[in-house]
């Protein structure tokens, strides 16, 4: 049996966070959800995930800076 893709959504907004989360769920998608880079990069160690959506801006962490770390911890 197949899974659906597991997307991970990084935004510091909660309506936004929200928002997609409920349209990817809709498309039939598994869905993880962080309020900033560095809880998204705490999720990345414990759970896979097939792709990650962030905001660019957001408080801490950057949205670049959050990908640049997980591409380095996470490369394959």
């Amino acid at each position: 049996m197949n899974h659906a893709p597991c997307i991970l959504i990084v935004d510091d907004d909660p309506g936004q966070r929200s928002l997609l989360e409920s349209f990817l769920r809709s498309q039939g998608y598994q869905t993880l959800t962080a309020g900033s880079g560095e809880e998204a990069l705490a999720l990345l160690n414990s759970q896979p995930v097939d792709l990650l959506i962030s905001d660019v801006r957001m408080p801490g962490l950057s949205g670049l800076e959050t990908l640049r770390r997980a591409r380095q911890q996470h490369s394959a």
